[in-house]
């Protein structure tokens, strides 16, 4: 019952939230309502751009964040406890964290070159099509939100596609929905599977589905053995504004685009493997540091 009263506010959030932006970014940007569904599709001025990144930006808070909010006012009678929000480690682990979420880069590349071979025969074609048709027009409208100049407009993407995704994203997977597939299955291990699982098809991104679906892996134990969402906010964080940087530096023409082959075959397949071996050692660590505070969480 309480997920399904979540998935209720959620859907709830979503509706109101995209009548709020669409509303609120008309305003702003001075769009016609009638050339809105031209620009989603296709936005071709800066202005037309800025439109969508307030758009995700507002739909983003309402569907992830006060969605998750209201979820665990009814819910518990400690919401900020709920949501894993009530301690923050020692800065310590945070810098381990970061650390550990810079390194699963290579496996990261080599998850997505996997993903990227999913193909489909026969009578399933069309289904083919679609996911690559879909990932294609997603990529190129990160490309177009990426591909900036100047300080002012890097800070905005930090903001649009890191802070936010990584608070608000948090908030309902990591700090209720984790909690609740976790009482659901009565096991950890599994809560934390089926979440990931949850958080790699929401984005609708599937041939990135394995590098999402092992990052939320990751962010899961992370909220498990720390007890803190502060610290899967912070992990996701980095992982969303390293992007960020990269490309901002590879669009600059300071870099190219090789942090994008590390680990992957054409590259040399060992990183990966190194990789995983590192993100395994580092999140015993972790484990053990937390669990010698005291700080070690069951739910």
């Amino acid at each position: 019952m309480q997920f399904l009263f979540t998935l209720l506010v959620v859907v709830a959030s979503w509706l109101i939230f995209q009548l709020i932006a669409l509303a609120g970014g008309v305003l702003i940007y001075d769009i016609p309502f009638k050339e809105i569904p031209g620009i989603v599709l296709n936005p071709s001025t800066p202005r037309e751009i800025a439109f969508l990144k307030f758009l995700q930006t507002i739909i983003s808070l309402g569907l992830f964040a006060v969605s998750s909010a209201i979820a665990a006012y009814f819910i518990s009678e400690r919401p900020a406890a709920f949501l894993g929000l009530s301690h923050a480690p020692d800065a310590g682990i945070f810098l381990l964290v970061g650390l550990l979420v810079l390194l699963s880069l290579p496996l990261n590349n080599y998850l997505t070159f996997l993903n990227s071979r999913l193909s489909f025969h026969g009578g399933m074609q069309w289904l083919q099509d679609y996911i690559v048709d879909k990932e294609s027009s997603i990529n190129d409208l990160m490309e177009r939100f990426l591909s900036v100049n100047g300080i002012g407009p890097l800070m905005i993407n930090l903001v649009v596609i890191a802070v936010v995704p990584a608070i608000s994203e948090e908030l309902l997977f990591r700090g209720v929905l984790q909690k609740l597939f976790v009482k659901w299955v009565k096991n950890v291990h599994f809560g934390i599977f089926i979440t990931a699982l949850v958080f790699g098809f929401f984005h609708f991104q599937f041939l990135s589905f394995l590098p999402r679906f092992y990052l939320g892996i990751i962010f899961g134990y992370l909220l498990v053995w720390t007890g803190s969402l502060w610290i899967t906010m912070f992990a996701h964080f980095i992982n969303n504004a390293t992007a960020v940087l990269f490309y901002y530096f590879y669009y600059q023409g300071v870099t190219d685009d090789s942090i994008d082959q590390v680990g992957t075959p054409g590259s040399h397949f060992a990183y990966a493997l190194l990789s995983l071996a590192v993100v395994a050692v580092l999140l015993m660590v972790v484990r053990r540091i937390m669990k010698e505070k005291q700080a070690f969480s069951q739910y």
